[in-house]
This record gives structure tokens, sequence and C-alpha cells, in this order.
């Protein structure tokens, strides 16, 4: 591998990650998208105080919103592009609802136990034929 296909990854990379990035930065329902307005303002040393006790009320105020697997995994793009205090980090993970970890891995293990099943439908059809 040469230098010129290195810079080339690199670049394609970073393109994929900066489009990754405006899609977890943005959604239609107006609420999550300024959660995540303030996630990403959390990063600002000057303003995480402030947006601390926002994140709070809004999870006092709309518990059910922090337990969306969706809000989560945008959330979690977030925290991986922009640079956060571990205190940041676990504040804004600790937001979320506990089970939310456990329904994304269960819906994972569903989706591969589905796929292996048809799998072994499909070599069990050709099989007998």
């Amino acid at each position: 591998m040469t230098f010129r296909h290195i810079v080339v990854d690199q670049a394609t990379t970073s393109t994929e990650n900066a489009e990754k990035f405006k899609a977890a930065a943005s959604d239609e329902d107006p609420f999550n998208a300024g959660m995540l307005k303030a996630v990403i303002e959390m990063g600002n040393t000057v303003l995480a105080k402030k947006v601390a006790v926002e994140l709070n009320g809004l999870k006092v105020r709309h518990q059910n919103a922090f337990k969306q697997v969706s809000l989560f995994k945008k959330t979690l793009v977030l925290l991986e592009s922009h640079h956060y205090r571990q205190w940041q980090r676990q504040f804004v993970l600790d937001l979320f609802d506990k089970g939310i970890i456990r329904r994304i891995v269960l819906e994972e293990d569903l989706e591969d136990e589905t796929e292996t099943e048809t799998e072994t439908a499909t070599d069990w059809t050709l099989s007998s034929t």
C-alpha cells in the first residue's frame, strides 16, 4: 500500500464520518433534535454545566424519550464524534434507560437468529431437491 492509497483511504473515512455525524446530529422530532443539540453543546466546557441542568430537566419531563433506541444510537455517534470529558460522557449515557443496551443486543441477536434460520431453511431446501 502506497502513501497515496493511505491518504485516499483516510479522506474517504473522514467523509463517511462527517456524513454519519450529520445524520446523527439531526432528527425530525423537535424534542429529539433539541436533545441532540444539547449533547453537542455539552462538549463546550463553558456551557457544560448549564446544558447538564437542561438535560436533567428534559429527562424529568420526558422520561419516555430517553428509552428510544434510535435516539440512543444517535447520541453514541455524537459522543464518538466530539471531545468530551469522562464525566460528560457518563452523564449523557446515564440519562438513558438502563435496559436500552439490552434491547439493542437482543434485537441484534434476534436478527442473527432469523438470518441463520433462513440460511438453514434454504440449505435444507436445496439439499432435499
